[in-house]
C-alpha cells in the first residue's frame, strides 16, 4: 500500500504537468535545469500537502478508531518524507546535469578552437570577412541563402 500511496504523488497530473511544462519551455542551460527541477519539486509539494489535507479530512469526517487514524498519520508521515527524499534526488540529479552540460560546451570551445587552427590561414580570413558582413547586415545574407 505505500508503494501505491507514493505513485499518487509521481503520478499526479499536475506534478506531471508542471514538469513538462518547465521541461518544454526551458532554454538550453543552468536555469532551465533548475527551472524543471524547480516545477517538479513545486508540484510534489503541492501534491503532498493535498494528501495530508485529504488524509486528514479523511480521518475527521469518519469517526474511525484510533488506530486507523495512527496508520492515516503514519501514511501521511511516509509520504512527506518520500516527498522529501524524491525532492533531493531530482536536486542532486540536477546538479549532475548542469556540470555534465557545463562539461560538454568547454569540450565543444575545445574542439571549435583546435579545428579554427587547423583551417588555412587564407581560408580563415574570408570566413572570417564573411561572418562579420554576416553579423553587420543579416537581412541581405539571409536573403542570400546565408
Amino acid at each position: 500500500m505505500k508503494g501505491r500511496d507514493i505513485s499518487m504523488f509521481t503520478s499526479s497530473p499536475e506534478a506531471i504537468g508542471l514538469a513538462s511544462e518547465a521541461a518544454s519551455s526551458a532554454h538550453p542551460g543552468k536555469a532551465s535545469v533548475s527551472r524543471a527541477s524547480a516545477g517538479i519539486r513545486e508540484g510534489l509539494s503541492r501534491a503532498c500537502e493535498r494528501f495530508a489535507d485529504t488524509a486528514e479530512a479523511v480521518a475527521h469526517k469518519v469517526d474511525a478508531p484510533s488506530g486507523v487514524k495512527d496508520d492515516l498519520s503514519a501514511m501521511k508521515d511516509t509520504a512527506r518524507d518520500k516527498a522529501g527524499q524524491v525532492a533531493r534526488h531530482l536536486h542532486e540529479g540536477a546538479d549532475a546535469i548542469q556540470d555534465k552540460a557545463e562539461e560538454v560546451t568547454r569540450r565543444a570551445a575545445r574542439l571549435k578552437d583546435r579545428a579554427w587552427g587547423r583551417i588555412p590561414a587564407p581560408v580563415t580570413g574570408r570566413v572570417t570577412h564573411l561572418v562579420r558582413t554576416v553579423r553587420q547586415r543579416p537581412v541581405p545574407a539571409a536573403a542570400m541563402g546565408f
